[in-house]
């Protein structure tokens, strides 16, 4: 899987999109028991040519 960070939004929060294929259709955001959340609050599907919306321009 291939991970990206963009710009800071949010309170300085920086999002990070990760790309990859699953044969799974079930995911899990597991807690971080460091934490005592998870570390993503969000998934979504979308296609390969709709994920470059996602990414920074390299």
């Amino acid at each position: 899987m291939e991970i990206k960070e963009t710009e800071l939004y949010s309170k300085g929060k920086v999002p990070a999109y990760g790309i990859g294929r699953t044969l799974h259709q079930e995911i899990k955001l597991p807690i971080n028991p460091a934490l005592g959340k998870a570390e993503q609050d969000e998934y979504r599907w979308v296609t390969a040519s709709a994920a470059k919306n996602y990414y920074p321009n390299d």
